[in-house]
């Protein structure tokens, strides 16, 4: 079976890009327990390229209950090489290795060991010197570092990444067709159109987007003062379009009606390109060893500010419109030309700048240009914070807002990672949180606070080495969707620590 067939539903999702970004990838696992295999099983299938799994611990019965990837004959056995024998038999495109070490020895005699993984996985440790040495390394090396951690019916996700640059994000809803400032040869082409011709036939199977280019066109000969429409000019605008069509059977004129909003946004550059524009790399900081994705964005501002007036490349995109074959086939090639003219432009500039810093063409592919020019409004710099940078500060949710019960086992999980872990006594608590407190102010709880933590700590202590292989399965499949994500540079991974909550069906992220 080859490649193409072998993983045809994910490449719908990710591309033969984000495909061949994730077969290039090596990653280190430290850790073979249940919700380390878990999540690579969900590495493995999709053909992830190398993965490491590192562990010094043997397989013993409390495995055989919860780690699938184990069976009663392993017992005794190194659970790393066990584990990545396993896991490999699920595809036969990955490679995988499973050393028998104390990563910790690792860390401290060969710390450049990690330079050569794309990404960290660190999995059920609760040691925080080491977690934290671990961070600093990674943070220092511009490895991503994945942290996760099971107990009972609670999971924990930490991603920490200093700078993640996403090329796709997949959740752009605006559409590129360029109607309030048209090039030459849309100009062209539109202008054939006759939105007063009597012929029903050729009435009904006008373009969309070509009936709201001469009404646009029409309403600027009426209001020369105006630049940018307001809701109450596209409520004018609409009702121009429904004056303009000559029954109310036109599909294409109610189409035009329902498109009014989203087709006649301004074109101009989002924020988030802006901020990469802005960034010191793209500015003036480019050099022989810089990242190929701020050479793209270097280019790609170049272009704005020359070839394109302010505009970023054009897309090519064009949606499906009620029209006759000919008519649409028409505005495609139309876009696609001057789509094709902007890349070429791009492409230039990109091998302009490969050269000045002495780099080989063969640097940025064709394919990466093209990705950069189609889908330009939505490249963003995605920002995160050290792990050791947390620690007693107060988190804002991102995912609903609140401050609930997830925070306070945000914060159980920060005590037990700390090795707070008395039960009888509840000073040690009192000094931990006291830093929440005055930071938090009255999100930080009620007096109470201090109970409730007490009870969810008592939890994570009582349920550390029971990894329940429901929860190991679900956080294991979460933290490989993140993998997926920051590996590919597709889609917006999450942005620090997430909080998984079976007790009560719950989820929440946090950042900083």
């Amino acid at each position: 079976m080859d490649s193409a067939q072998r993983y045809d539903r994910q490449l719908r999702l990710w591309g033969d890009y984000g495909q061949r970004c994730l077969q290039k990838s090596h990653i280190c696992v430290l850790g073979s327990s249940a919700v380390a295999t878990e999540l690579l099983k969900n590495l493995v299938l999709p053909g992830i390229g190398r993965f490491t799994i590192i562990d010094n611990e043997i397989v013993s019965e409390g495995d055989l209950g919860t780690n699938f990837f184990v069976t009663h004959s392993d017992l005794g056995k190194s659970r790393a090489k066990v584990t990545t024998q396993n896991l490999l038999e699920m595809n036969d495109q990955v490679q995988g290795d499973g050393l028998y070490q104390d990563w910790s020895t690792l860390l401290n005699e060969s710390p450049d060991f990690f330079a050569k993984f794309n990404l960290v996985a660190l999995t059920q440790c609760t040691n925080s010197k080491l977690t934290s040495q671990l961070a600093a390394l990674c943070w220092q090396l511009r490895i991503p570092l994945v942290i996760t951690y099971v107990a009972g019916f609670l999971g924990h996700i930490r991603v920490q990444v200093a700078e993640h640059t996403v090329t796709e994000t997949h959740t752009t809803n605006t559409l590129d067709l360029r109607l309030d400032c048209p090039f030459p040869a849309m100009k062209e082409l539109f202008s054939k159109f006759n939105l007063d011709c009597e012929d029903p036939i050729e009435h009904g199977n006008i373009p969309f987007v070509v009936i709201l280019y001469h009404i646009l066109e029409q309403w600027k000969r009426n209001n020369p003062q105006k630049t940018i429409l307001s809701f109450s000019d596209k409520r004018e605008i609409r009702a121009m379009v429904r004056q303009a069509r000559h029954n109310s059977q036109e599909e294409n004129f109610q189409e035009a009606e329902e498109y009014v909003v989203r087709a006649l946004n301004p074109t101009v550059l989002p924020a988030n390109v802006l901020a990469l524009f802005d960034h010191p790399t793209c500015r003036s900081q480019l050099t022989e060893a810089s990242n190929t994705f701020w050479i793209l964005i270097r280019a790609l501002a170049d272009f704005v500010n020359k070839e394109g007036q302010g505009r970023l490349p054009v897309s090519g995109q064009v949606p499906d419109m009620k029209t006759d074959t000919n008519s649409y086939v028409s505005i495609q090639r139309v876009y696609h030309e001057q789509a094709e003219r902007d890349y070429q432009c791009v492409r230039s500039r990109v091998h302009d700048w490969l050269k000045q810093l002495g780099r080989s063409l063969a640097d940025i592919s064709d394919d990466e240009i093209r990705r950069l020019c189609k889908h330009a409004a939505e490249s963003r710099l995605q920002r995160g914070s050290e792990w050791s940078k947390e620690l007693n500060r107060l988190p804002r949710s991102t995912s609903n807002g609140e401050l609930g019960s997830n925070l306070l086992w945000y914060l159980a999980y920060h005590a037990f990672y700390n090795q707070i872990q008395i039960t009888s006594n509840s000073s040690a608590l009192e000094g931990y949180i006291q830093p929440w407190q005055k930071e938090g102010g009255t999100h930080a709880g009620p007096t109470g606070l201090i109970c409730h933590l007490q009870t969810r700590l008592d939890y994570l202590m009582k349920h550390s080495k029971s990894e329940l292989h429901n929860t190991a399965a679900m956080v294991g499949g979460m933290v490989a969707q993140e993998i997926v994500k920051l590996v590919t540079h597709q889609y917006l991974p999450l942005l620090n620590t997430c909080i998984v909550n079976n007790i009560e069906a719950t989820t929440s992220s946090f950042s900083w």
